[in-house]
């Protein structure tokens, strides 16, 4: 939001069950973070 780029680990992260995690993710994509697996994360860090 203040032009921070905030990557959310998909596969790294739980919430209660997957309907949570579900709309977790929903919320995130919409402005907050781009969702990427960890194993994207760990590649862009080499």
């Amino acid at each position: 939001m203040r032009g921070y780029e905030v990557f959310f680990p998909v596969d790294g992260a739980a919430t209660y069950n997957e309907d949570f995690h579900r709309a977790t993710l929903l919320n995130l994509c919409h402005g907050f973070a781009e969702m990427v697996l960890v194993d994207e994360l760990i590649k862009a860090c080499d």
